[in-house]
């Protein structure tokens, strides 16, 4: 349909503020980090918190696919022996949320620089080979970073170390507030 610009009736012009806000949401919806080879992904993410570091566990589906899982996201969670682990939140899924199970391993790097994490992810799905991209995401440092694509029914496996955050020279950690601070 062409739009003269001599006259503009109320029903075109409500069609181009709606296509205009659509268009502008989409672009702010897709950020540089969400794009794999022209794919765009839709992301769930349980938070957890290890030995005091929290990030996030993304399992992410492509956006303009359906996914027709059969049952909640299987996500084993390994850290280190010894380690603090905590869920801090969990969310849908894939629309049947998660079986969340936690695990400690010896052999997982655990000492004043760095810790080792290891997710395991099944997305049970009617259809086999619906693409999974899994990805841990700390707010803090990530040492070694590991993200990995598998497909749904398949287990996917992330590792990661993560660099604990550190004190500046000469500090014991945070001050104490006192009465005036």
């Amino acid at each position: 349909m062409a739009i003269s610009s001599a006259r503009i009736n109320r029903r075109d012009a409500l069609r181009l503020g709606a296509g205009s806000i659509l268009t502008v949401a989409g672009v702010a919806l897709v950020r540089p980090g969400d794009v794999s080879a022209s794919r765009v992904w839709c992301r769930a993410d349980p938070a957890f918190r290890v030995n005091g570091i929290i990030g996030n566990v993304y399992v992410s589906g492509e956006l303009d696919r359906v996914y027709d899982t059969t049952g909640p996201i299987q996500l084993k969670f390994i850290a280190p022996r010894g380690s603090s682990v905590e869920l801090l939140s969990s969310d849908a899924g894939f629309g049947a949320g998660y079986d969340i199970s936690l695990a400690y391993e010896d052999g997982l790097k655990n000492d004043n620089q760095r810790v080792g994490i290891k997710v395991e992810v099944i997305v049970p799905a009617a259809s086999n080979g619906l693409p999974v991209l899994v990805e841990f995401v700390p707010d803090g440092t990530i040492e070694v970073a590991d993200k990995q694509e598998g497909k749904t029914n398949q287990v996917i496996r992330v590792k990661t170390d993560l660099r604990r955050p550190q004190q500046p020279k000469g500090s014991s950690g945070p001050s104490p507030k006192g009465k005036n601070g």
